[in-house]
């Protein structure tokens, strides 16, 4: 079988309005056909339906025509050009009959009545489809849909309606192991009118089975049935189902459903499930039920597995309630319920079930049934907590039951204390606590208190008792308290408490930073900046960490860090008079968190004192005049005087060098200069330009050094140099150099250098 899906489509309404059919059916903008295919081996089955109002109308006045295609025979797919030559007009005239052919059918069966109304009928009202199933399966208001989908639902239950509505054609003469095409369309489609064809392709061969119902149930009660099978893996594949019983074992069967059994839209645990309900000859008699899917080619499909089904009669109208339950010597219970009084002698007997919980699973502990004469049973091995409920059985083996009911011993021991205490406390402060149960058969239930100090007074955190021998516990983590400490306490059920349990103690996640300390005293001095603080007074700080950074936008650098108590002051002396800075003091607790103290700015005092001057060197020189033109300071070099030529000349200056910072407001160097009498004066005023920082530059000047001569040409270090050309010969001369800024702000007076000329 190839069966080709969707499912025709079929619409029901409650109330048919009276309808008269105008005499030309308007110009559709669009008609639209579905098609199926069902190979038996010999033939080929097709139905078609339209798919909606207007090409169902459209199809009622001018019919179908249907076409054929040949895709392979004879083991061979054909050639386009013989798919062409195989093309074939099966019948162009396929229609319904005319409204008098239409009575013998309708005298046979009803759905071709409904048919033939619903395509012929002057007023259409719907009389024999009143099972409340249909009606609410196919409930649409509008007439023209209640005609469509009526004569639609009655081709989908009888293939004969079908042929007679010009909805199926059966193809006989197909041969073995071909394929085929079939087409299908209403004719004389009008001009601009979209159509949709119907197209199916099936094969000879192809047979398939139907699937099986499955999932049949039977749900037997007082000389009736209730049926259900699974819609899932079938519905699909039929419109309706048939119902089948059999009255002699399952020797032969007969179809007990009048009306169609179809799928109801519903929501909910059955919605899956189609129902049938079936009224049994006689109780005690076994029937045998079986159903079978319709399929819309009017073949069935195969039977489902069969359930078995026996009558009985209603349960005996009487429910047996728990009366009393008394505690006797050596610790027994007696339980007594009503009696059933005349309807005794309908009951087969009375069973007594037993749980330690209302939610348990009850266990029958009499043996033997307890006599429907008898009205009460001792229980030899109560627990010391009971619910019991009495069931009695009748002669249909209905089992009738009463209400569970609680009885508990005389009890004043409380239960153990619980033990193996145990909690930890996740980042987010949910605590876990886990002890192990206590084994006590009357155990109710615990209760979990917390404290915040060992030997505190302990809160209950349960609102009532708790079964379960874990339990959860978010902690307020907005408090200064980093300990908690929780009890367990058992409790039976009749409510006498155990001892607290050994505490156990969590340490709380801690998301609260320490308290900020405070930066208390700030002095600037000339040997930096002086800083003093009070600590944070949280107990849980681990460290201190001093922190400065340039104003503004510059990082925070850490100066000094230390534990509590260890440090109380601190005198920064690498801050610069020339920056002004912040200062902040960090505390920083055992999780890590941090607090800062309030930032405060401080700027060193100057003193006026600069870096002072180095390298400075004093070297007899003397000007020449070099034959490419300008003029060359030629240095003695360890008792001769030299040029790049090697010329020997006087020596006639002092060439002092020296090396100083390259700092802002920087003004100049000051040249004090002493000679016979050993008084220093200034002497020449030398302006930073004088600085060298390539050494080419500086060779223009200095055309050799001593060999202890080092000259510094990188970095902030800049290299200055003045020549003494006002000197007499045969006396000595020393030299001294400051710095000085435009500030007023000096340097050291350097060492002082000599020279003897």
């Amino acid at each position: 079988m190839r069966l080709i899906k969707p499912t025709l489509i079929v619409f029901i309404a409650f109330a048919l309005m009276p309808f008269t059919l105008p005499g030309q059916a308007p110009v559709p903008d669009s008609l639209s056909v579905r098609m199926l295919a069902h190979a038996t081996g010999s033939s080929i089955i097709l139905r078609w339906a339209p798919l909606d109002y207007e090409t169902w109308e459209w199809g009622n006045q001018h019919g179908y025509r249907l076409e054929r295609v040949t895709i392979r025979q004879n083991g061979a797919y054909l050639t386009y050009s013989e798919q062409e030559q195989s093309f074939v007009v099966l019948d162009s005239t396929l229609a319904p009959l005319p409204e008098a052919a239409w009575q013998p059918l309708a005298d046979a069966d009803d759905l071709a009545g409904l048919a033939a109304g619903a395509i012929h009928g002057q007023g259409f009202m719907v009389d024999t489809l009143s099972t409340e199933g249909l009606v609410e399966a196919y409930n649409v208001n509008q007439e023209r849909d209640n005609r469509f989908g009526f004569s639609l639902f009655a081709a989908d239950q009888s293939y004969t309606v079908a042929e007679a509505m010009g909805l199926a054609y059966t193809d006989a003469g197909v041969a073995p192991g071909a394929i085929y095409v079939y087409r299908v369309r209403p004719n004389n489609v009008p001009a601009g009118t979209v159509l949709e064809k119907g197209r199916v392709s099936a094969g000879t061969d192809e047979t398939e089975a139907f699937p099986q119902p499955n999932g049949l149930t039977a749900f037997p009660g007082d000389r009736q049935v209730r049926l259900s099978w699974e819609r899932t893996g079938s519905g699909e594949f039929y419109t309706s189902f048939i119902v089948e019983r059999s009255d002699d074992g399952g020797a032969s069967f007969q179809q007990v459903n009048d009306k169609p059994v179809i799928y109801t839209t519903s929501t909910g645990p059955e919605s899956n499930y189609l129902f049938f309900q079936d009224s049994l000859p006689a109780n005690g008699q076994l029937y045998v039920y079986r159903v079978r899917g319709h399929s819309p080619f009017g073949l069935p499909g195969p039977a489902s597995d069969t359930v078995h089904v026996v009558g009985k009669p209603r349960p005996v109208d009487y429910t047996p309630v728990i009366v009393s339950m008394e505690e006797q010597a050596g610790g027994s219970v007696q339980i007594k319920w009503n009696p059933a009084g005349s309807l005794r002698t309908q009951l087969s007997g009375f069973d007594v079930y037993r749980s330690a919980s209302r939610e348990g699973e009850f266990v029958k502990i009499n043996s033997a049934p307890v006599s429907p004469f008898l009205y009460f049973y001792t229980d030899d091995n109560a627990l010391p907590v009971n619910y019991y409920v009495v069931k009695a059985v009748d002669i249909n083996g209905y089992v009738l039951e009463s209400f569970p009911q609680l009885m508990q011993l005389n009890d004043e021991t409380p239960p153990a204390a619980p033990k193996d205490l145990e909690c930890a406390a996740a980042a987010n402060g949910i605590v876990q606590l886990r002890w192990a149960p206590n084994s006590e058969e009357d155990l109710m239930g615990y209760r979990v208190f917390t404290a915040n100090q060992l030997d505190g007074e302990y809160a209950q955190l349960t609102d009532t008792w708790i079964r379960d021998t874990a339990f959860y516990h978010q902690l307020n983590l907005m408090t200064l308290s980093e300990d908690v400490y929780f009890k367990v306490l058992a409790l039976d059920y009749r409510e006498n408490q155990s001892a607290l349990s050994a505490a156990c103690e969590v340490q709380r996640p801690d998301i609260i930073p320490p308290a900020p300390p405070n930066i208390s005293e700030v002095e600037s001095t000339m040997e930096g900046i002086r800083l003093a603080w009070q600590e944070s007074p949280s107990e849980d700080v681990e460290k201190y960490e001093l922190h400065r950074r340039k104003v503004s936008g510059y990082s925070w650098d850490i100066l000094e860090s230390w534990g509590p108590g260890e440090l109380s002051s601190f005198v920064d002396t690498t801050a610069s008079y020339e920056f002004e800075y912040e200062y902040r003091l960090m505390a920083i607790d055992d999780a890590g968190l941090r607090s800062s103290s309030k930032p405060i700015r401080a700027q060193p005092l100057d003193d006026g004192i600069r870096a002072p001057v180095a390298n400075l060197w004093v070297m007899p020189g003397h000007r020449t005049n070099l034959p490419q033109g300008g003029g060359q300071y030629i240095i003695w070099n360890n008792g001769d005087y030299a040029v790049h030529s090697g010329q020997t000349v006087p020596r006639g200056a002092a060439v002092l060098v020296w090396e100083y910072p390259d700092s802002p407001g920087l003004h100049s160097f000051l040249i004090y200069r002493a000679a016979r009498d050993g008084q220093f004066r200034a002497h020449k005023t030398v302006l930073p330009e004088n600085a060298f920082i390539e050494s080419d530059r500086l060779m223009e000047y200095i055309a050799l050094f001593g060999e202890n001569a080092s000259i510094n040409l990188s970095g902030t270090i800049k290299t200055y140099l003045f020549v003494d050309e006002d000197l007499r010969g045969g006396q000595s001369y020393q030299y001294k150099v400051m710095a000085r800024y435009i500030d007023g702000a000096v340097s050291p007076m350097s060492g002082a250098v000599v020279i003897v000329f």
